[in-house]
């Protein structure tokens, strides 16, 4: 099977012969086991709102995904985490975009930036090929698009979706970056941190709760 698994398949709009949408919750080792029946590698690309309360859903998907993966002998793995997992900013952000970095997202986005930690360990120890990917505040850009990658930490204000999807699947035919961490930013564009900030982490949460 090659393709996705999601608890929400019914959310992939993509519809292609090659393409196949599997049901699975990513916590659950045997139900991601069965998902990746004959697989040759597992990207992993788990996304969850900020919130104040505890976050375990990255620590739990890699704990079943690593084990599902030593069960069916695949040896790729990539996962998406955030330079938020780093702690590192780019110097030359102005004050503003650091006061805000520091204020919103290591205050209200704490716990999800320690479940992203514990996430990349578990990955780290699981003596699979791994390569964690780590961009800059994801946002939505219309195409053209160009990206850069470096280990670790990278210069940049954003990574656009659509660079990210882009820098996964060139990883998974690299070896230059296995047992690494890669960040990705978006070079040729882009969009005003508070802007980006509100549109992608406070403004969907805002919603939630009024839903």
């Amino acid at each position: 099977m090659s393709g996705p698994f999601t608890r929400h398949p019914e959310a992939i709009q993509v519809s292609t012969p090659w393409l196949e949408v599997a049901r699975a919750d990513a916590t659950r080792p045997a139900q991601v086991a069965e998902a990746m029946q004959g697989c040759d590698g597992v990207a992993s690309v788990l996304g969850t709102r900020f919130s104040k309360q505890p976050i375990t859903s990255y620590s739990a998907s890699a704990r079943a995904i690593v084990e599902a993966m030593h069960a069916r002998a695949i040896r790729r793995l990539i996962v998406t985490s955030s330079m938020a997992a780093a702690d590192w900013r780019d110097p030359k952000m102005n004050w503003l975009e650091r006061a805000l970095i520091t204020r919103i997202l290591d205050r209200v986005g704490a716990t999800l930036s320690d479940d992203l930690r514990r996430m990349e360990r578990i990955v780290a120890g699981s003596g699979l090929d791994w390569t964690i990917m780590r961009p800059l505040g994801l946002t939505s850009m219309d195409p053209p698009t160009e990206y850069a990658i470096a280990r670790n930490h990278i210069a940049g204000k954003q990574t656009a979706r659509r660079d990210l999807a882009a820098a996964i699947a060139d990883q998974l035919d690299r070896t230059a970056d296995l047992q690494a961490a890669v960040a990705i930013a978006t070079t040729n564009k882009t969009q005003s941190i508070p802007a980006t900030i509100w549109r992608e982490g406070i403004k969907p949460n805002l919603l939630g709760r009024n839903q």
